[in-house]
């Protein structure tokens, strides 16, 4: 059930390579720079986790070590997720308020500042204008309804893309938004899209082509 809880020394360079994302226009504080590392730290290790028992588990281990090397208190410092305002962040819901991100910026934009998402308002707006104008310059529109979990999801795949070699594997039933959710996040980082289509003569040396033009 968990074989691919295999970690090594490349997944501790991806949390570095996701911390370099921002600069230091975006990290003003001590505070915020451990946001970064932890929510970098979920993305590389905990998205990969199947259920809630592990997931607990990596929310106690980024407590564990904000408190012990870093010698902070973690609730103070996430205390901007603390929605049922007892004083700890302490559940899978709220942790998962720990966002980051450059959805703020528009399309076209060149310079994107990869920074910590607080206004979930905001961000639901931007996502709905988005995928707007997604389908205004698409020939074929997404009728898409971005509630918080897709929208969870948009930013992830928008911050794997966005890496040197960034790769992912999107895990799913059919019809649960993989694709289309791909190809906004595509758009808004101004990728263009390959995607191969398998046919009934699929031969070989359309195969070969297909992965050269992908490799362009």
């Amino acid at each position: 059930m968990k074989t691919h809880y295999t970690f090594n020394l490349r997944d501790f360079s991806k949390v570095i390579c996701g911390m370099c994302m921002c600069t230091k226009k975006e990290l003003t504080t001590a505070d915020s720079t451990l946001r970064l590392w932890a929510h970098e730290s979920v993305r590389i290790f905990g998205d990969r986790l199947i259920n809630n028992e592990d997931r607990m588990w990596m929310l106690n281990c980024v407590r564990e070590c904000t408190r012990a090397p870093f010698g902070q208190n973690f609730d103070s410092i996430f205390t901007h997720l603390d929605t049922d305002k007892n004083g700890k962040v302490e559940t899978l819901d709220e942790f998962r308020g720990l966002l980051f991100g450059d959805i703020y910026t528009p399309f076209g934009i060149p310079d994107r500042p990869y920074e910590e998402i607080m206004d979930k308002l905001r961000l639901q707006k931007c996502a709905d204008d988005a995928l707007g104008n997604y389908n205004q310059m698409s020939d074929k529109p997404m009728p898409l309804v971005l509630f918080n979990f897709a929208i969870e999801h948009l930013l992830r795949i928008g911050r794997i893309i966005k890496q040197p070699g960034g790769h992912a594997l999107l895990v799913g039933v059919g019809g649960s938004g993989r694709q289309s959710l791909t190809k906004l996040a595509s758009k808004l980082a101004d990728f263009d899209i390959f995607q191969i289509e398998i046919k009934k003569n699929y031969r070989m040396t359309e195969w070969r082509e297909d992965i050269k033009e992908l490799m362009r």
